[in-house]
């Protein structure tokens, strides 16, 4: 067992208490105080002092006093003596203002905060002091064994995963061997967890409930839609031969007719055929006239239609040359100018040259140290370095001249090649506008001949074209009036015909009819067998989930039952159920007859004692437990750990009190 003993803890200027020195009992030591007297204090500068958090676990906290609402200017410092294998370690965080005096500054500056670290006396960084505790006791682990309010508020998930960390694991088997249907039930899981198969039995439960709520509305749909009928098919099959036999002795009679119909058809089709081909050549002969028309107009056309498009193009041409020419001389000018700008820097920069040439030294330099004019035998080098910087400055003026006359070199040959180019451009320019009026002047002269219309009645052949269709017209229509056939006995036969048809369709209908009546009578019984079927499968489904469910129950009984096992105040509820009975995880302490977080703080005290003696037994960790508010019990439960319980007292002084 890993003992960590509190034996002494020392605080300076932490929060509220100025200063607090005091040794501690191994069982049970009371600090008495009225409100407000920093006995709470003494748990945070402890938590302070090891992991440089509060004791609620926070790292931005106020720490200095304040005077009237404003940190003072002193250093924090908590000192534990803790006792761990047999060996009492000192242990000391110090958080110090630092401010610092610069140079030819009359008053300090702050520059930040630090925090100094100590074991036993030897100073060490944070980092290092950090780890040693580490070694000690884990940070989390101390949160659980030294606050007994602190693990019955965490999350339920955190509980959860502590509890379970510390109680042995019941597997699926060791529930399995209880029940038959358990075994069964993991030998068809196969791998899959319960969690998954539940889900897949829903998903497939519900896929299977809505079929099999379907399968009524359907049959009742199908039978809505049978229509009655009388015949079957034997009498619909009998009928039908005797209409078929009348249908064919109607079909002989026309056939002969028909006959003789045909032949008169066909010598009429191709009279109108031959019709149609002479008026075709007279169409022709006119579009042949008009098409002969228009290509005379294109030829006499075509020289001024080709003139017109030249003189397009060239005044085309002739705009963008001249913008061009535009342009180019602009870009001249610009040229021009910075030629000027470059000559009139030349210019200045001879000023200068002439400037410096005629400076001359006077002797007139002073010493920098005593400020007297220099002694003869120092003007020599000063008139020395004054003609040196002089003649560099020359050279400087030279060197920067020659660049200028290079670069005016440059644009005035630039200026006159770009000259040159210009009277070129000029000279296209008015070659090309004496071509476009010598077109236009010839295009002036020319004239455009106009398409005439085309009168038929010139045309030759046409008239005796148009008589043709003309008479041959008259023998058609003589054909078209001189049919003779006997169309009121056809059309008596015909409508007879079509009364039989009439009644053969019907047959026919009342065919379809039995035929569909017998399909849905099939299909009714499809449906109520596959209803009898999604029956069975949601039986078996549902036996399937109850296995399931139970076993899950039965899980969940012997998890809370080893949990609740390793402790003596407090149990644990570690499952919950929805209403349609699937198990929701969850984790609640319960005191008593009463859920923690409504139970008495005599037994939230208790209760977190027991917590924390389970878990101590379970790391092999003690450590000092600090209890608040423990005026509200009377008889505390110790299980053999240090305590540091916390009382209010009227009117009291923060005082130390060891109970053996």
């Amino acid at each position: 067992m890993n003992e960590n003993l509190l034996k002494r803890i020392v605080i300076d200027n932490f929060r509220g208490l100025k200063h607090f020195d005091s040794s501690v009992g191994d069982k049970l030591t009371v600090i008495v105080g009225d409100n407000a007297t920093g006995k709470s204090t003494i748990f945070a500068a402890f938590t302070w002092c090891l992991f440089g958090k509060d004791e609620l676990d926070r790292k931005d906290f106020e720490i200095k006093p304040c005077v009237a609402g404003q940190s003072t200017r002193v250093d924090v410092s908590v000192e534990i003596h803790l006792m761990t294998d047999n060996h009492t370690h000192l242990l000391k965080r110090v958080f110090r203002e630092k401010w610092v005096r610069h140079k030819n500054e009359v008053e300090e500056t702050f520059e930040g905060n630090e925090t100094l670290c100590f074991w036993d006396d030897a100073p060490v960084s944070v980092t290092e002091f950090k780890k040693r505790v580490a070694d000690i006791v884990d940070e989390s682990l101390f949160k659980m064994l030294t606050n007994p309010y602190y693990f019955p508020t965490m999350k339920w998930q955190d509980m959860r995963a502590a509890l379970f960390n510390i109680v042995p694991a019941v597997s699926d088997e060791d529930v399995a061997k209880k029940d038959a249907e358990f075994k069964a039930l993991l030998d068809a899981l196969n791998g899959e967890s319960l969690r998954d198969f539940k889900a897949r039995i829903a998903r497939a439960l519900k896929t299977l409930r809505k079929e099999s709520a379907e399968i009524q509305p359907r049959i009742d749909e199908v039978l809505r839609g049978i229509p009655d009928t009388t015949e079957t098919h034997e009498s619909i099959a009998k009928r039908t031969v005797e209409i078929t036999a009348q249908i064919d002795n109607i079909d002989k009679q026309l056939q002969s007719t028909a006959e003789s119909v045909a032949a008169y058809a066909k010598s009429l089709s191709e009279k109108r055929q031959h019709l149609l081909t002479l008026s075709a050549a007279v169409d022709k002969l006119v579009s042949d006239a008009q098409l002969a028309e228009r290509e005379r107009v294109m030829k006499a056309n075509a020289e001024y239609d080709a003139l017109k498009r030249e003189i397009d193009e060239s005044h085309r041409k002739l705009a963008g040359d001249r913008n061009y020419l535009d342009s180019y001389r602009k870009q001249t000018e610009r040229y021009v100018a910075e030629r000027d700008r470059i000559a009139q820097s030349k210019e200045e920069l001879k000023e200068e040259y002439l400037a410096v040439d005629a400076k001359t030294y006077d002797g007139s330099d002073i010493c920098p140290t005593c400020g007297q004019k220099l002694p003869e035998a120092m003007l020599k080098d000063a008139e020395a370095r004054f003609n040196s910087t002089k003649q560099r400055q020359l050279d400087d003026i030279t060197k920067r001249g020659l660049s200028l006359k290079q670069q005016l070199e440059e644009r005035d040959a630039e200026i006159e090649r770009r000259k040159n180019e210009a009277l070129n451009l000029e000279a296209k320019l008015d070659a090309l506008q004496t071509e476009l009026e010598d077109k236009e002047q010839k295009f002036a002269q020319m004239q455009h001949v106009a398409e005439e219309k085309v009168d038929p009645t010139t045309i030759d052949g046409y008239a005796d074209a148009v008589k043709r269709v003309k008479d041959f017209k008259e023998e058609l229509r003589s054909l078209e009036t001189s049919d003779d056939r006997d169309t009121e006995n056809e059309q008596r036969l015909e409508a007879e015909r079509e009364k039989l048809r009439e009644r053969y369709i019907a047959l026919q209908r009342e065919k379809s009819i039995i035929e569909l009546r017998e399909s849905a009578e099939k299909r009714v019984k499809e449906l109520e067998k596959r209803g009898r079927e999604l029956a069975q499968q949601i039986a078996d489904y549902e036996k399937q989930v109850f296995v399931a469910t139970k076993f899950e129950q039965s899980k969940v009984a012997e998890l809370e039952e080893h949990v609740n096992a390793m402790f003596h105040s407090v149990k644990w509820r570690l499952f919950d159920y929805t209403l349609d009975g699937n198990v929701i995880e969850t984790c609640v302490p319960i005191v008593g007859d009463a859920l923690y977080p409504v139970a008495n703080s005599a037994s939230k005290i208790n209760a977190g004692l027991d917590i924390i003696h389970t878990l101590s037994e379970h790391y092999g960790v003690r450590c000092p437990i600090f209890i608040d508010n423990a005026e509200s019990i009377t008889n505390i439960e110790s299980y053999d750990l240090q305590l540091i319980a916390l009382y209010v007292e009227k009117d009291a002084k923060l005082e130390v009190r060891e109970i053996k």
